[in-house]
């Protein structure tokens, strides 16, 4: 059975997210997922908080949507997703230095801040290479695919993606699929683990190992670069205009984020 679903998704539990867990499943699952992966930020919630999370994800899982709980958390100015979270650990550097069969730990929108060159130094299980947010809803990252080889020679991770959605407009990106018998959080995140899916929006389809499965390498390779160039732009002019405390459309910032 053939199924796919969305990665990287906050709801208002987090501080920027704007919709609450069972909207969000209800949106997601008309739209013809299977499964959402959420991942709020840890400095959001309290240790009480994160429990609540865990136990409304399972509440609002059924048998044809599963919602698996993660967070988002900040270290030495590199974000990690941490998939497959159970309660057991709350703090920061449990949760992305304790291994765990289960959890799974990917490396977000690398490039957020800088280029990187390397892979962080403890040990992770993949990487974003396409964050609709950083990288645009229409190309996985030239940079990040190429990041991802280079790291690969050493260490067996797997390229991911990750809508970054806090609001409505962020929907429309990449996502996940992968070949399963029985839907459960456990079988999916056991494919991820292994590397067991693949990425894909529209006819762009990308392996868990940065290939780029159809032949679309010149087409992302030309466009992806620009699109992210614009999308820098427009955060460098947001930040100018908040300088200058001059407020931009909140519908303008809108209407490029859900075309973008």
């Amino acid at each position: 059975m053939e199924i796919k679903g969305v990665c990287h998704v906050h709801s208002n539990y987090s501080h920027d997210g704007e919709i609450s867990l069972a909207e969000l499943k209800d949106y997601f699952k008309n739209k013809g997922f299977q499964f959402l992966i959420l991942t709020e930020h840890l400095h959001d919630v309290s240790t009480e908080k994160i429990r609540q999370i865990i136990d409304d994800c399972r509440a609002l899982s059924e048998s044809g949507f599963k919602i698996i709980p993660g967070l988002e958390l900040d270290d030495n100015k590199k974000h990690y997703l941490i998939i497959g979270i159970d309660g057991s650990q709350y703090s920061a550097e449990d949760l992305i230095k304790k291994s765990s069969s289960n959890k799974i730990i990917v490396w977000a929108h690398p490039f957020f801040i800088a280029s990187p060159s390397a892979a962080p130094d403890h040990s992770i299980d993949g990487m974003e290479i396409w964050n609709s947010v950083y990288d645009g809803k229409k190309f996985p990252r030239w940079g990040a695919l190429k990041l991802l080889k280079k790291i690969r020679e050493k260490k067996n991770i797997y390229g991911f993606c990750g809508l970054d959605f806090h609001r409505f407009s962020h929907a429309g990106g990449p996502y996940l699929i992968m070949d399963i018998e029985n839907l459960s959080s456990e079988e999916i995140l056991k494919n991820l683990k292994i590397g067991k899916f693949s990425i894909q929006r529209g006819n762009i389809m990308v392996e868990p190992d940065g290939r780029l499965s159809n032949g679309r390498i010149t087409e992302v390779k030309l466009y992806s670069p620009l699109i992210c160039w614009f999308l820098s732009f427009v955060r460098l002019a947001g930040r100018i205009l908040y300088a200058l405390r001059l407020k931009p459309s909140k519908k303008v910032k809108e209407l490029i984020r859900s075309k973008i």
